[in-house]
């Protein structure tokens, strides 16, 4: 008895335990994603073109602002050309005061002195000189050359920017609003060895934005979409790095930087939401894929599926038959290594450290290749099963991505 329970302990213990070091990897790519409003087939150019609703604005300060150097100088000149009159005449009455002055008896002269505690002897009145009166130049929203940053910020992938046929994206920019520098300081309170000590930082902050709005037209001039973001109607804040001494900040060179770096982010944002809309967006990706690091070949297969879905992904956009082809063969292997499942055995080849990264991966290569009804299928079977919240979030991931890429399939007949 003794004996038999021995070598059943021996058998037991020599049952193989599979060592899974699973890596999780992500697979940077892109997708063309489908439009949410297409347009029709036969619409295959665009046009973009920025206006400014300052312009005006911009024109009426300058037109104030000449005016009133033009009112200046006529002031000016009206005095300048008055002024040797007035020194004459300033002249004359000096002479005649001086000839007073001096017909005056010494006595005279003494008496008024005392009388009116002053000498009163004429002094010489020299009118002023006449000065041009200073005008203030006016605060300008700045005028960019509005064809080239279209040129650069609204392009529609999947279309030509060419003229007849065109779909027509009009933005509207409203000007950089800002809030002036302002010092602003914290008081920190450091305890060291038993002392306690403070410390002031200082920095500077202000507050800034660009609005735009942005309409789109097909060539009938019907419109697609008119959207004022709300995104971009709200205040950034900006802050210089604190720091124990204040910091003099040069209120124009950051005033001009932010302009600029806010110019493009709101236009690059604007140009998403157009593709977003009515574009075939070439769009990044970080998928999901795996393999499992081993060295005695019990994983190969998975290893050879995770190099063809990646390289797959990874020409999906600019060579999508081969793509397709790579990733067909990594889906065979997949679905096999599905077959020796068990989620709940540790000893298995595919437990659960390896199960659901292979979902994970399965999901994203037939997400890829437009299968979406083996997409379901695996996503109702990922639901049945516990998962760590690091999963869930991932499965919540893939929810959201499957609702929109059937929606925008929906929008376009597919």
């Amino acid at each position: 008895m003794l004996k038999n329970s021995f070598f059943l302990i021996l058998a037991l213990t020599a049952q193989p335990v599979l060592s899974q070091n699973v890596k999780q990897e992500v697979v940077n790519y892109q997708y063309i994603q489908l439009p949410m409003s297409p347009v029709d087939k036969s619409i295959s150019n665009y046009q973009s073109k920025i206006t400014a609703s300052y312009i005006e604005e911009n024109n009426r300060k300058t037109a104030e602002y000449e005016s009133e150097k033009a009112l200046a100088q006529e002031e000016y000149d009206r005095k300048m050309a008055a002024y040797p009159a007035a020194v004459a005449a300033a002249d004359a009455a000096f002479a005649n005061e001086m000839k007073a002055y001096n017909e005056k008896s010494l006595a005279e002269k003494v008496v008024e002195k005392q009388l009116l505690n002053e000498n009163t002897k004429p002094v010489k009145r020299v009118p002023p000189r006449p000065y041009l009166r200073t005008v203030a130049k006016p605060k300008l929203q700045k005028i960019y050359d509005f064809e080239a940053l279209a040129g650069t910020y609204l392009n529609i992938d999947g279309f030509e920017n060419s003229t007849g046929n065109a779909i027509n994206v009009d933005v509207t920019i409203n000007g950089f609003e800002y809030t002036k520098p302002v010092r602003k300081s914290e008081k920190k309170k450091y305890i060291s060895n038993g002392t306690t000590s403070y410390k002031t930082y200082y920095w500077n902050e202000m507050t800034y934005r660009h609005t735009m709005s942005v309409r789109v037209t097909d060539p009938s001039g019907n419109q697609l979409m008119f959207v004022t973001p709300s995104e971009l109607n709200n205040y950034t804040t900006y802050k210089t790095k604190s720091s124990e001494k204040t910091v003099a900040i040069n209120e124009e060179q950051l005033v001009s930087d932010l302009e600029q770096k806010i110019l493009q982010s709101n236009l690059e944002f604007i140009q998403n939401l157009v593709n977003d809309e009515v574009g075939y967006k070439r769009t990044d990706r970080k998928g999901s894929s795996f393999y499992v690091k081993e060295k005695k070949g019990e994983y190969t297969d998975i290893l050879v599926a995770y190099n063809e879905s990646t390289s797959g992904l990874k020409m999906l956009v600019d060579n999508e038959e081969a793509a397709k082809s790579e990733i067909s063969r990594a889906l065979v292997a997949y679905e096999n290594a599905l077959l020796e499942a068990e989620p709940n055995n540790k000893k298995a080849r595919i437990g659960k450290k390896v199960t659901l990264p292979l979902y994970f991966s399965m999901i994203e290569c037939y997400w890829a290749i437009g299968n979406m009804d083996r997409v379901d299928e695996l996503m109702n079977e990922l639901n049945t099963m516990p998962l760590v919240r690091r999963d869930k979030t991932k499965k919540e991931e893939y929810q959201a991505l499957v609702a929109d890429t059937k929606a925008r399939l929906k929008a376009n007949g597919l």
